[in-house]
This record gives C-alpha cells, structure tokens and sequence, in this order.
C-alpha cells in the first residue's frame, strides 16, 4: 500500500510538472527576452540623454576692446547662456531608476504568466518587508542618499574625492551605490546611505589645487641657501603652475633637523603625479647643492 501511494504521489507531482511546463518555458522566455529590450533600452535613454543639451547661465566678462568708449578702468559682465550635455551622474542615475523599474515590472508580469497571484505575492512582500525592516530601511536609506547626492552634486564623474578612508575616482553613481576606482585601478563600491553621512573632500572640484611637500634638512644645513634650493627647483617642474609662485616655509624644528614646507599651484587633474615630480625634483636639487637631508624625516 505504502509503494503504490509513493508511485500515485510521483505520478501525480510529474503530471502537475508538465501542466506547468509550457507556461513555465513560455515564461523564461519572456523573462530573457525582456532583460535583452531592457537593456537595449536603457542604452537607448544613455545615448539619449548624453546628447540632450542643458543650458545654464554663466557669467561673461565683456571685453574692453569692444567697449572703445568705455573708461579703461571699468569691468563689466553679463550673463550668457551656455549650451552643455548633460552631467554624466544625472544621466546613469536616471538611466538606472529606468531600468530598475521595468525590471521590477517584468518580473510582476511573469509571476502572473505561471498563475502565481500578483496580489497574494505582493502580499508576501509586505509581510516579508516587515520581518526584513531593518534590511529594507538600509536601502531607503541607500536610495534617499543616491536622491541627495543628485540633488546637491558633491562630486561629478571622473572627481577625485576622499571619502570613508578611500582615495578615488567617482566612477559610476547608481540608485543605491556609488562605484569609486582607486589609484591602483581597484573598485569599491559604497553604499549611498554611509556616503551622505561621512565628510567627502573633493580634490577636483576647482581648476587648481596646491600641493605640499615636505623636507627635512639637517641642522648643520644653510637654511637660506636650501630655501633658495627648493624654490628654484619647484619653479622647474613642468606641472607646478607659473601664475602662482611656489613658497618655501620652513614648517617645524626638532632635534632631527629643521622641516621645509615647499607650498606650489598644480591643475587638479595633475596632482597625483605632480607631487611625485615635486618631491623628486627638491630631493636632486638638495643632494647637487651639497644640502644635507636630516638622519631621520620626522
């Protein structure tokens, strides 16, 4: 009796099984085929959207040679309309809210396919978003950060920013994290949540930056002529900005030796390596002058 209720019950789950099997296959059909024209059009708002101009309003400086009249003395400005794309953190923010809600669509429409109630799945989703509350809060959290970071623009893409201990390029900014590639090319992603609530210092945000660097000479050292060293060397670089002049300031005296602060100009997008060309740059010219470094850098 026991075997012939064990055959009945395989009988009746392989009848069952293939009931369901055309709706199921019909249904995974669907499911791929509608990830495919997802993402096609996704990449269709993307190219979209890049191309779509924004105007804003920029202040000009009128030119005095257009002003023959004009006393020399006098500035005057106006303002312009500039034609620009779209900023590229608007447009994959926009891009990714898109494609997350018809993905979300899709999949209420293939529940439905293999007759499992919308409503009652809904339903389940309620109840489980109690039980997950605190999991579900985290990603409101992650999505009124993403809104906030839109709304009030830290950073674009291609910045680089300082933030929860990482250094890095903004890479992507998405519905619920943000993609931020290091120096040595590795990526992290951070949730949006904790980027609004930690202090995010953007090195890119002005055209300009100033870079330090530090040296330390021996006492026995001739301070003047390692100041002069410095200042002839920093002027030298390439990347160091000739409109505004290198400093050398001397920073801090200990029983190592007596610590230069060389202060120069650089373009933001120079900084990283002009540092290095800086540092290396101060340290030849010291050891060609016969100025000794001190034992131990403090």
């Amino acid at each position: 009796g026991t075997w012939r209720e064990a055959m009945a019950l395989l009988d009746d789950i392989k009848d069952r099984a293939l009931s369901i099997l055309p709706d199921f296959c019909l249904a995974l059909a669907v499911l791929v085929i509608g990830f495919c024209i997802i993402n096609k059009i996704a990449r269709w708002v993307n190219a979209r959207l890049q191309k779509m101009p924004a105007q804003k309003l920029v202040t000009k400086k009128d030119d005095p040679k257009s002003h023959p009249h004009a006393p020399a003395v006098s500035k005057t400005s106006s303002l312009e309309k500039v034609t620009e794309t779209l900023d590229p953190t608007l447009v994959n923010f926009a891009v990714s809210t898109i494609s997350f809600i018809l993905k979300l669509l899709l999949l209420l429409c293939v529940f439905s396919m293999i007759s499992v109630d919308v409503t009652t799945f809904l339903c389940i989703a309620g109840v489980l978003g109690l039980v997950v509350g605190l999991a579900i809060t985290s990603s409101l959290t992650n999505l009124v950060g993403g809104l906030m970071l839109l709304l009030f623009r830290p950073f674009v893409e291609g910045d680089l920013i300082r933030v929860l201990g990482f250094l890095g390029k903004v890479d992507k900014v998405h519905m619920f994290s943000t993609l931020l590639k290091t120096l040595d090319n590795k990526t992290i992603f951070i949730p949006n949540g904790l980027l609004i609530k930690d202090s995010i210092i953007n090195y890119s945000m002005h055209p300009t930056i100033r870079i330090d660097v530090e040296i330390a000479i021996d006492h026995s050292a001739d301070l003047d002529l390692a100041q002069k060293v410095l200042l002839d060397a920093a002027k030298g670089v390439p990347r160091i900005l000739e409109e505004k002049k290198p400093v050398v300031l001397m920073s801090d005296l200990d029983y190592l030796g007596v610590e230069l602060k060389v202060r120069c100009w650089t373009k933001s997008k120079d900084q990283i390596i002009a540092r290095f060309e800086l540092r290396e740059a101060l340290v030849l010219a010291l050891a060609q002058a016969g100025v000794p470094l001190a034992r131990y850098f403090s």
